[in-house]
């Protein structure tokens, strides 16, 4: 289903869940803004893929590495600097990525801070719907700024590259620019954060894990190719609208008709993964679903992997006492949350 492009990810497609009992809004031509590329369909989401994919090929991600080793350090030592305890989300998760997505389209080090907190509020369900708008609103005048300045005195980045590769040859516009940018942020921050946070629940579970990371580079990418498959963070699944009849399995799907694709149940399937619910970072290389699959593969999965490698190796090294400071039944999940994850999460050294 997620490769069949008679499965529609166009939120205005008829059928298309809406993860509410609510009656859909017609819609409104007037306020139609631009869309992010991941709810497109083809040929207009592969033209937007194409523009992004030098940015996130195998050897820009690399050459992020350097970046992203010392982000992870200076957070770790600001981290131990404040005492010999911290809530892991505050500190490390929710820093982390948003600097690195930041500095990958080349928003500053406040940017950064900016986008981390109006993001929170924009993506958080218990918000009442005004506040979570403003933010989002905020946010996005904010960006509007930094694409004026970056027209004006453009840098090695992401966004200077689109203004001038693609905003000035006319293949996009300004507000097609922001909703692109605005995807990246929210995609490259919201899922790193929660995976980083999930991670450290199971390695402080198992201290031999946070052992053998510290003593084998080799092993960060077997254990977080686990670990992306143990917690799928898209943990309600992928959307998607039926835009002809389409048999699925022996049963028939109507034009018209939503879906969701439960890829959290698909990386646990007893089919596939031998004992799926244990966490076995020595199992046989199978391919999962956490980051999707099809056309619809996240584009930033090399930076997501390197971001969480890196920390979880140097998280290993530097901290070998890691442990939470409540039993995994306290903690609090975000179970309503379209990603999963932690809001807190109490550690200690």
């Amino acid at each position: 289903m997620l490769r069949d492009p008679r499965f529609s990810t166009d939120p205005a497609r008829e059928g298309f869940p809406t993860g509410s009992t609510a009656p859909r809004p017609a819609p409104d031509p007037a306020k139609r803004r631009a869309r992010a590329f991941i709810t497109m369909d083809e040929p207009e989401h592969g033209r937007y893929r194409r523009m992004l994919i030098p940015a996130f090929s195998a050897r820009r991600t690399e050459a992020m590495r350097p970046r992203v080793e010392a982000i992870v350090d200076e957070l770790i030592d600001r981290m131990t600097a404040q005492g010999r305890e911290a809530d892991f989300v505050e500190v490390f998760a929710r820093p982390l990525p948003s600097r690195v997505i930041c500095e990958l389209l080349g928003v500053d080090h406040a940017g950064a801070d900016v986008f981390q907190e109006k993001s929170a509020t924009a993506m958080d369900p218990e918000r009442e719907p005004e506040e979570r708008v403003s933010a989002a609103s905020e946010f996005a005048a904010y960006l509007g700024d930094v694409v004026a300045e970056k027209r004006a005195h453009p840098g090695d980045d992401l966004l200077s590259r689109l203004i001038e590769e693609q905003v000035a040859t006319g293949r996009l516009d300004d507000e097609q620019l922001n909703a692109t940018a605005m995807a990246l942020l929210i995609a490259g921050y919201e899922t790193t954060t929660h995976m980083l946070s999930l991670s450290l629940v199971t390695l402080t579970q198992q201290p031999e894990l946070l052992e053998r990371l510290a003593k084998n580079t080799q092993f960060a990418a077997p254990a977080v190719d686990e670990l992306l498959r143990i917690w799928t963070v898209g943990h309600l699944g992928l959307y998607r609208a039926a835009v002809e009849d389409v048999e699925v399995h022996g049963r028939t799907i109507r034009a018209g008709q939503g879906v969701i694709v439960a890829v959290a149940a698909a990386d646990r399937d007893p089919d596939v993964f031998e004992d799926p619910d244990t966490f076995d970072p020595d199992r046989e290389p199978r391919a999962n679903l956490a980051f999707g699959y099809g056309a619809h593969r996240c584009l930033g999965e090399p930076l997501a992997r390197l971001e969480l490698e890196i920390a979880l190796r140097r998280i290993a090294e530097r901290l070998p006492a890691l442990r939470l400071r409540a039993e995994v039944a306290e903690l609090s999940f975000r179970d309503e949350h379209y990603i999963y994850g932690l809001d807190e999460l109490p550690i200690a050294w």
